[in-house]
């Protein structure tokens, strides 16, 4: 690099050294469509700098365009196919887009290259290991489609995967409803077609396929949360409910006090659980601790946002009828004519006496005081998501389901 900038005369070293230093400093703020952009710019002026393709790539890979990122290490191969990092990184992007046997080519070049490469040969080791355990199971199909569901509490999930169900065997569907995926050996997970459970992204990567088509419901953060607040507080404090500390709660306070209570903020349930879902994960230590938030929050929320882009299907909760049409068509499956009433909370004391009615709750200054740090971050990624669901409806130009709607 430093070579290429002293042949150049001195104004245009310095034009592509200031390019490069911008590039960079988008690079260390996790900023990286910016990156993206300021690295093309320097490779518009010279495109022979092998390094620069491979930052290149680096930005598009954590922006989530990962077939872009290929093709910018490739190109950096191509300029200097001795350099062993570069295979590694290519390997990456190919794992990542779910095509195994492409990425361990690449590892094995970067190992022909640089034998001591660890990285290369835990990649190599990793994915040979899942595709040999895999294939263990008399069910289980490497190449065989998946679809999961990351339902998201209070978004209507019960109802759409109520609509998912039918379309898969019984056996096919993982019984893990909640975030446990990890309890499963990768020959028991690799046998099921059809997930759906309270889980965070990353806990489905655990899932040993090549294609797996992820798709989740989003509702506005603040609605979402007044719902999860009305459902405990229509549960009556008995039976197995009793040892539940969000219905003990539920029943005790106001929605006001319920949601300034620690206990509920610092529970995944309640704190930016979409963040936490797509951006970081429902283990993490800490929260609702802005303090142990702060330097880990803006990369977890463009994280977040990446995870959320990417899925490859997006429904709002708002727009039930519409996300089901949408949905249900990047599956290819057909949808059904009615959609069941399923878990809403106003119709619990009905037909079950553990539950009583809860009333409704108004959004007081108090309480959306005590809502703003819960859903900061969660807003923001509600409006990424719902910005995504305009955008895919308009170029499907898909029409208002013609099937029945419900309150949830």
């Amino acid at each position: 690099m430093l070579k290429w900038l002293a042949s150049l005369g001195g104004g245009s070293a310095a034009k592509v050294a200031a390019a490069i230093g911008a590039a960079d400093a988008a690079r260390a703020a996790c900023a990286w469509p910016e990156a993206a952009r300021l690295y093309r710019e320097v490779l518009d002026m010279d495109g022979s700098l092998a390094p620069i393709w491979v930052q290149y790539g680096h930005a598009l890979k954590e922006s989530g365009n990962l077939s872009k990122a290929e093709a910018a290490y490739r190109k950096s191969i191509e300029i200097t196919p001795q350099e062993a990092d570069t295979h590694l990184q290519l390997g990456h992007a190919l794992k990542l887009q779910g095509r195994t046997n492409e990425a361990a080519e690449a590892y094995e070049e970067c190992l022909r290259r640089d034998p001591k490469s660890e990285h290369a040969r835990l990649e190599l080791l990793n994915l040979k290991l899942v595709v040999s355990v895999v294939s263990e199971h008399p069910y289980a199909s490497w190449e065989r489609e998946t679809v999961v569901f990351i339902h998201l509490q209070k978004t209507a999930g019960k109802a759409f995967h109520a609509l998912l169900e039918p379309h898969f065997a019984s056996d096919r569907i993982c019984p893990i409803p909640d975030n446990n995926l990890h309890l499963l050996s990768m020959a028991e997970l690799g046998q099921f077609d059809f997930y759906s459970g309270h889980f965070d992204y990353f806990s489905t990567r655990f899932i040993p396929r090549h294609r797996i088509k992820t798709i989740s419901l989003f509702r506005n953060p603040r609605a979402r949360l007044i719902s999860f607040y009305r459902f405990h507080r229509a549960h009556k404090l008995c039976d197995e409910f009793a040892c539940n500390m969000f219905v003990r709660l539920a029943n005790e306070f106001t929605a006001e006090e319920f949601f300034e209570h620690p206990e509920v903020r610092n529970k995944p349930e309640a704190f930016n659980n979409y963040l936490l879902a797509f951006g970081l994960s429902f283990a993490y230590p800490g929260l609702g601790e802005p303090f142990g938030m702060n330097e880990i929050a803006p990369e977890a929320l463009e994280r977040a946002k990446r995870q959320v882009l990417a899925l490859d299907g997006i429904g709002i909760t708002e727009h039930f009828d519409e996300s089901a049409k949408l949905i249900f068509k990047q599956l290819n499956l057909p949808l059904p004519p009615y959609i069941k009433k399923i878990h809403v909370t106003d119709e619990f004391a009905e037909f079950d006496a553990r539950f009583s009615r809860a009333e409704p709750v108004s959004m007081t200054p108090r309480l959306a005081s005590a809502l703003e740090d819960l859903t900061v971050y969660d807003d923001e990624i509600y409006r990424v998501a719902l910005n995504e669901f305009e955008r895919r409806r308009e170029m499907t130009k898909a029409p208002i389901s013609e099937c029945t709607r419900d309150d949830r």
